[in-house]
């Protein structure tokens, strides 16, 4: 259960990202033109991710509970760990751009693969200690493997790393806040989640239609 989400957010980066490829051929040695790609795709999943996070954290119990019905409090924690992980995952995008223009490929294959080792000594060192977060855990801890990515898109695309993670981090305080309110309703007016879901589905829906089929939040 507490696996799907992120393993959802890792299939739709694939997918998202895959449609880079074909946008960046024949743009090696075009920084300006690769960044700008890059932002106009990464804002609106970058937003979309933060948002449906911002939703399972602050609503994790009511979801469980109409998902699973009642569950033991390591589900819970389960689900809240990989959720700070999936935060993570928009910041990995941007690989495809680096395949398409025939660039650092190798670096890129070299990172993916350092990933899934740190992933696998974290399964090991943390089954010993805590096997019931050891999954969760190791899938957090291999996003160390996170900062060399990063460091090799700046190489090749990205002028600022840290605007475009200060974006994620606005995007995802801003959701935390609308998010935050919706779930006072919801308390306060003791309306059933999937109804919640619902509501919320839609007023995102008017924000998207809003900032990012004009203009950018």
């Amino acid at each position: 259960i507490f696996t799907k989400f992120s393993f959802f957010l890792n299939r739709f980066l694939g997918v998202a990202s895959s449609t880079l490829i074909t946008y960046t051929v024949g743009l090696s040695g075009k920084r300006l033109k690769l960044e700008k790609i890059y932002k106009d795709i990464f804002a609106p999943y970058s937003f979309f991710t933060t948002a449906v996070v911002a939703f399972l954290i602050i609503f994790s119990d009511p979801v469980l509970y109409f998902y699973i019905g009642p569950y033991d409090q390591i589900i819970e924690t389960n689900l809240i760990i990989m959720l700070f992980w999936s935060l993570l995952i928009p910041l990995y995008f941007g690989g495809n751009i680096l395949i398409g223009i025939n660039k650092h490929v190798n670096e890129l294959s070299k990172n993916r693969f350092h990933q899934s080792l740190i992933k696998i000594f974290g399964l090991i060192v943390f089954g010993l200690v805590s096997p019931e977060l050891s999954i969760s855990l190791s899938y957090l801890l291999s996003s160390i493997s996170l900062f060399s990515l990063l460091k090799l898109y700046k190489k090749v695309f990205i002028n600022n790393i840290w605007a475009i993670t200060n974006m994620h981090l606005k995007y995802f305080i801003f959701n935390l806040l609308v998010i935050t309110l919706l779930f006072l309703t919801y308390y306060f007016l003791k309306l059933n989640v999937f109804y919640t879901g619902i509501i919320t589905l839609i007023i995102y829906m008017l924000l998207f239609k809003r900032y990012f089929l004009k203009e950018n939040l």
